[in-house]
């Protein structure tokens, strides 16, 4: 039963990241705060394991949160989710936990809302 629940939650953000109808911006920027009980209990390379992850679902009360290496989706009704970006700091400490065995030190962990050209839609900037 957990493979299936777990397979159902895959292929709930799958849908998710294909219909950005149903995933809005963040207004503004949240922190969060990753505890060493969050570290304890999550799982490396998983998106909705992660210590980043069970922080954010502790604090939300989303039950169902997908930390990827840029953006960070938090289920907020049936069918919507809000959309966050991974400050660079956050990302490199998530590639630090997936790959050194889910160590991690609790940490300060910021949220931040999409700027006007990294809104769902926008287009892409210039280099």
């Amino acid at each position: 039963m957990n493979e299936t629940h777990t397979a159902y939650k895959v292929k709930w953000s799958v849908k998710f990241k294909r219909h950005g109808a149903h995933i809005k911006d963040a207004d503004a920027d949240r922190t969060v705060h990753v505890t060493a009980e969050d570290i304890k209990h999550a799982v490396c390379r998983d998106h909705q394991k992660c210590g980043f992850a069970l922080a954010i679902k502790r604090v939300t009360g989303a039950d169902w949160v997908d930390v990827s290496t840029s953006r960070v989706l938090v289920k907020t009704g049936k069918h919507t989710a809000r959309r966050y970006l991974l400050p660079p700091m956050a990302v490199e400490q998530l590639k630090y936990f997936d790959t050194n065995d889910g160590r991690m030190a609790p940490c300060k962990l910021t949220l931040k809302a999409p700027k006007r050209y990294d809104v769902l839609g926008a287009r892409k900037r210039c280099k």
